[in-house]
Parts: C-alpha cells; structure tokens; sequence
C-alpha cells in the first residue's frame, strides 16, 4: 500500500503513515483478501495436522499390528500353543514338527485329565511312530501317597473313530510272567500288557520317533500356565497340507 498524502509505501496493517503522519483508510477489498488468505492458512494448517494424525496412525497399525505378524516366528508360536498359526507360518520342513507337538500336546491333556493327580502331570518324553499309527508317552506324577512315579502311556489309533486311544499304562517294561494260578482274565491282561511292552520298548529305542526336548517344554509349559486344555487337534488336508 501507499499513502495518498505523501506516496510513502506503508504496511498493508498500518493505522498512519509513517512518514507524514496521515490516517490510513483500508477499503474493503483489502480487510477481505486478508481474511480469505486467513481462512487458506488455516485450512492448510488443519489439512497438515490431518496428515500427521493419518501418517501416525498408519505407523502404529504397522508397528503394533503388522510387523509383529512379519517378525514372529514358528516357535514362538509354538511357545504361546498357537498351533494353528504356527502351521500356517512353518515352511514346508517345519510343518511336520508343528503336527508331531500339536499331536503331543494334545494326547498330554488327555493323560493329564485321567491321572489321580492331573495336578501332577509332566511329560518327560514323547514318541510317535506316525507309520503305524501309535504313541508312547513318559508321563511323571504323584500317587496315591504322594510319590513321584513315572509310567508309559501307550496309545494306538482306533481307526474307525479316526482318534487315538489309551491302550495301556506300564509302570515297567519288564515281561511278567503267567502263574498257573492266574484266571483267564489275569492271563489275558498279563499278555495284553506284555505284547505292549515290547512295542514301546521297540518305539522307545527309535530316537528318530522323539519328540525333541523343546517341544517336551512347550507342552509342560502350555500345562503349567493352564492353556493345555485349550489345544486343538489340527485337521491338516492329507494331500494339499493345508488346514480344513
């Protein structure tokens, strides 16, 4: 702007002119583009902090949501009992590890749910001889006067039902012998048992049939923090490998 009087450039808010002193008049074309160059500023200012908010926003979906899901690993979830999941995650050498301990795990709460003492549950060792569709496992808890003991739990697939069953619990795999005083039904069991045993002893000796001790610790873990009971059997497609 200029001062009519003198001609003096003077600020565009200026009251005077500052040089003689005359009172600047402001016509309304003026009062109106400051106002709309206000109502601009602060319409760019809000859009900014919009963006901001957004781009916050998306930051945290990703480091609260989506890099977790990118950085987890199969054992971790493994550790939390995510079987599901952790099959989904394992590649294609992981997957049978993921249904060998969720099988496991799975048969543990069975075992753990029949005990005198379900309280007292650990699991020791594990085998799965997956060719012919059995199961061995060495099972700590307390009996009836409060002693440790441990046993073999051994279980075959009962095919019709498509679901594994106890077939016997051996406190020893030493044979025991018929006495001729034993009845009919004490010599079938004694022979029942002693052709188990010698199936879990065959199994026991198969180290590439173990279950590895990490996942003998996620199970007792799983147990201890009472998420046991919550494992599923994963239902894997046979010929695809996904779950159904």
């Amino acid at each position: 702007m200029y001062c009519k009087n003198c001609g003096a450039e003077i600020n565009d808010n200026a009251i005077v002119c500052v040089n003689c002193g005359t009172e600047v008049k402001h016509n309304a074309k003026n009062e109106v583009s400051n106002k709309v160059k206000g109502m601009c500023s602060n319409k760019k200012s809000k859009k900014i902090i919009l963006l901001v908010i957004l781009f916050l926003g998306m930051c945290g979906m990703f480091f609260g949501k989506i890099l977790p899901t990118l950085t987890v690993t199969t054992e971790d979830l493994l550790v939390e009992g995510n079987y599901e999941e952790a099959y989904k995650k394992a590649d294609a050498s992981e997957k049978e590890k993921v249904e060998f301990e969720n099988l496991i795990a799975y048969i543990s709460n069975q075992a753990s749910d029949s005990m005198k003492n379900p309280s007292s549950f650990q699991l020791r060792e594990a085998w799965y001889d997956k060719s012919n569709n059995r199961i061995v496992l060495c099972v700590n808890g307390t009996n009836s006067f409060g002693g440790i003991v441990s046993s073999y739990w051994y279980y075959n697939l009962n095919t019709e039902k498509n679901e594994y069953e106890l077939f016997a619990t051996l406190s020893s795999l030493e044979t025991e012998k018929a006495n001729s005083w034993d009845d009919d039904s004490e010599f079938l069991e004694k022979f029942a048992k002693n052709a188990a045993k010698i199936i879990v002893s065959e199994i026991i000796e198969n180290d590439k049939l173990k279950l590895d001790d990490t996942s003998v610790d996620n199970i007792n873990n799983l147990f201890k923090n009472g998420q046991l009971k919550k494992v599923q059997l994963l239902n894997v497609n046979s010929e695809s490998g996904n779950i159904v």
